[in-house]
């Protein structure tokens, strides 16, 4: 059952979803929301630009689209993705026409990247490599 049905009415019918543990993932959620020091961007944002993650144009976020088969793998991914972001209490901006996601990470809080976008932005692409 989800933690927050009393806020969520409707959401009971996730409790037996499919998602992929974050153990076999090799991801680490315990990351700060502060925002990414020069030295963070080029170590660990280096890769995720270099997967296809772009910087957004006028702020300090990442943005990616994902090709699905159709819209039934599509939206599996997402709820992947939401579970996870869900669990973390870290949301991503993102968008669904039939077969296409696309997908922005920005820490609000921090006004900016943090290993919070970091990191799901590699469950991402991690659950996306599983599909």
């Amino acid at each position: 059952m989800c933690p927050h049905e009393s806020e969520c009415p409707g959401t009971s019918g996730l409790s037996g979803a499919s998602v992929i543990p974050s153990a076999s993932l090799n991801v680490d959620y315990s990351s700060s929301g502060e925002k990414l020091t020069e030295q963070q961007r080029a170590s660990e944002l280096a890769p995720l630009l270099a997967a296809g993650w772009v910087m957004v144009e006028g702020r300090d976020a990442i943005v990616k689209t994902f090709t699905f088969q159709d819209f039934i793998q599509a939206w599996g991914w997402m709820s992947r993705v939401a579970l996870q972001s869900e669990k973390n209490d870290h949301h991503p901006e993102w968008n669904n026409v039939y077969n296409r996601v696309e997908v922005t990470w920005s820490t609000h809080d921090c006004g900016g990247l943090s290993l919070k976008d970091v990191k799901l932005a590699t469950f991402c692409d991690q659950a996306y490599a599983k599909n």
